[in-house]
């Protein structure tokens, strides 16, 4: 990385860093406060998603549960490298917006996953997600939504910095591997 990446990657992370992390913090609080109320109250009946090919195709990991969980962190990295209050505006006006679109889908239209044939026994590290994150509010799916919606903005933003090409990279890899 030359210099001037460091640079504007330095300048990035430091302005309204205080305001970032807050609307960050509280943006994914909120996101969360209605997701919950809408999965566990469903106003109309839950359609159960059929199964596709692909959902065939590729079977349950529970050791892919941390690359899940690493959505909370990955989402958090674009608002840092915002570079100024327009941007974040924008940013979060999208981001607000897609939640939205989601949340009125999820009202009209609640979905769950089929029952899966796993023993859920053997794979202790997932329990508590099941516990907390019933297998409703499964389309569209948030995570990969999300995770899409990052990788997009990360990638212009690693662009205009002139970042190396290995962390748009990364950026991707990560953002299929909480898509998967």
């Amino acid at each position: 990385m030359n210099s001037g990446s460091q640079t504007a990657l330095g300048q990035r992370l430091r302005t309204l860093w205080l305001a970032k992390a807050v609307a960050t913090m509280l943006g994914i609080g909120a996101f969360l406060m209605v997701y919950f109320v809408l999965l566990r109250h469903p106003v109309f009946p839950v359609t159960t998603m059929p199964l596709t090919a692909i959902d065939r195709w590729i079977a349950f990991e529970p050791q892919a549960l941390p690359l899940y969980l690493s959505l909370w962190f990955y989402v958090s990295i674009a608002p840092a490298l915002l570079k100024d209050d327009r941007e974040l505006l924008s940013y979060g006006l999208a981001t607000l917006a897609m939640s939205v679109a989601g949340f009125v889908i999820f009202l009209f239209w609640p979905t769950a996953v089929p029952k899966a044939a796993v023993d859920w026994s053997l794979h202790p590290s997932v329990s508590f997600l099941k516990a907390i994150d019933l297998a409703a509010n499964a389309c569209p799916s948030m995570h990969v939504a999300f995770a899409l919606f990052t990788a997009l903005w990360l990638q212009r933003l690693l662009g205009e910095m002139r970042l190396p090409l290995p962390l748009h990279a990364i950026s991707w890899l990560w953002c299929a591997g909480i898509v998967y």
